[in-house]
């Protein structure tokens, strides 16, 4: 999801980024999408602060422990990817060693090949 305005909090400033949806309807993988965060209510989180908020990594952290605990599953370098379109991205998938993957390439895909 996107919106021009990130003020704007209304149904109608929401748009899906182009292809977005079109990429989530793999069925063969488990999608997390996540947009940025100051802070977590987990204890466990509490020396995170301040890094919620890419390119801190403290929000993969929380990402990898969850899906760990949710659907016992632990993200590697081989079965992970993340997509972004800024150098906060970028820079927080190397600090938690995911591959990283410019969103301008899945905004140019040809859903229709």
């Amino acid at each position: 999801m996107g919106s021009k305005d990130p003020h704007d909090t209304t149904s109608s400033a929401k748009f899906i980024l182009p292809n977005v949806e079109h990429v989530m309807k793999t069925t063969d993988a488990l999608h997390v999408i996540c947009s940025g965060g100051k802070t977590h209510e987990d204890s466990r989180y509490y020396h995170l602060i301040g890094q919620f908020k890419k390119p801190g990594a403290g929000m993969l952290i929380v990402i990898k422990d969850m899906v760990l605990e949710e659907f016992c599953l632990t993200i590697t370098p081989h079965n992970s990817l993340m997509i972004g379109d800024t150098w906060h991205d970028e820079h927080a998938a190397a600090t938690m060693d995911v591959p990283f993957l410019d969103a301008t390439h899945v905004h140019a895909i040809n859903r229709y090949t």
